[in-house]
């Protein structure tokens, strides 16, 4: 998926291009930090006057919390939102819909090495929720590949555009699975992304869920927990996002033996699990960041050849 420093770039090359073809300077484009004080960004956006906003949902739901703690108004110069370079949840499309009123948001599915490969729609929205594309299919191909028995594979990508710079087959490292059926809106295929390969890793609420660092608390709780499956999820706490963590666990017979085996599940995990290299789960709740950790007991878990123990979900 594309990162700051290419949406930054794209951006400013951008605007030296118009500029250069219209002959003025009327293109300008402020790269800004959502995390200094809200005064200064207030004073920043009113100054600048933006016509769009292109950013990380993750970065603009940061704004978008501090322009609400602060009773900031967003300018009404702004038309569009562009959100790329990773998943936007429900819960921060609501928080940033609260603050950018009846502002058009845009949200596509992206690589830093070629642009844009999937086109949200208002059907798959409703239906599929803000992780659902159309393939673009101008000079674009998309595959999967490394298919698993529940369809799901990584997404390669194919781009037919400049004969000196078309990558072909490229591995995004990205997970999803496609739908081969007719839309309301008429496209046939569908691409649903469900995150990283592997899944080493997932990122809520400005923190990251490691695999192995939850496989490293877990294992010291082994005489009470014979499998396990994680879930994060981001949530609307107030005028905040925050993150929440489920475990779901299959016991041992050791389970039954502790007091209070789930308080005691809980505890462990919150002050061990370290989501930053210096915050533990624990921290990050003190804090409000996080909520308290949710531990759901499971009689089993559904027999895979490759068990998806960790995934992110809305």
């Amino acid at each position: 998926m594309e990162n700051a420093y290419v949406i930054g770039l794209l951006g400013t090359l951008y605007c030296i291009d118009a500029n250069r073809i219209e002959g003025i300077n009327r293109h300008q484009l402020l790269l800004l930090n959502p995390h200094p004080a809200a005064k200064k960004i207030d004073k920043t956006l009113d100054d600048f006057s933006p016509d769009n906003i292109s950013a990380f949902p993750a970065a603009l739901t940061h704004l978008s919390s501090l322009m609400l703690e602060n009773k900031i108004t967003a300018p009404t110069s702004i038309q569009n939102i562009f959100l790329r370079g990773d998943f936007l949840q429900n819960s921060q499309r609501a928080l940033i819909e609260n603050v950018f009123k009846k502002i058009s948001i845009e949200l596509g599915y992206g690589l830093g090495e070629f642009g844009r490969i999937g086109n949200l729609c208002t059907f798959l929205a409703k239906k599929y929720g803000l992780s659902a594309f159309h393939p673009v299919q101008y000079r674009r191909l998309i595959e999967l590949a490394d298919i698993d028995e529940n369809g799901y594979g990584e997404i390669v990508a194919t781009s037919f555009g400049n004969p000196a710079t078309c990558l072909i087959r490229y591995r995004t490292g990205d997970v999803g699975r496609v739908l081969q059926e007719e839309c309301e809106c008429g496209k046939k295929f569908t691409l649903i992304l469900t995150g990283r390969k592997n899944f080493d890793y997932v990122k809520c609420a400005g923190a990251m869920l490691v695999r192995q660092e939850l496989e490293r608390v877990l294992t010291s709780l082994k005489d009470y927990i014979e499998e396990w499956r994680a879930e994060t999820r981001e949530v609307l706490n107030g005028v905040r996002i925050v993150g929440e963590i489920t475990l779901k666990i299959k016991v041992t017979s050791g389970y039954a033996v502790l007091a209070n085996p789930k308080e005691f599940i809980r505890a462990e995990v919150e002050k061990n699990l370290f989501l930053t290299p210096t915050h533990t789960l624990a921290n990050l709740i003190s804090s409000g960041a996080f909520l308290p950790l949710k531990i759901e007991q499971a009689d089993s878990f559904p027999e895979t050849k490759k068990p998806l123990l960790l995934r992110r979900v809305d």
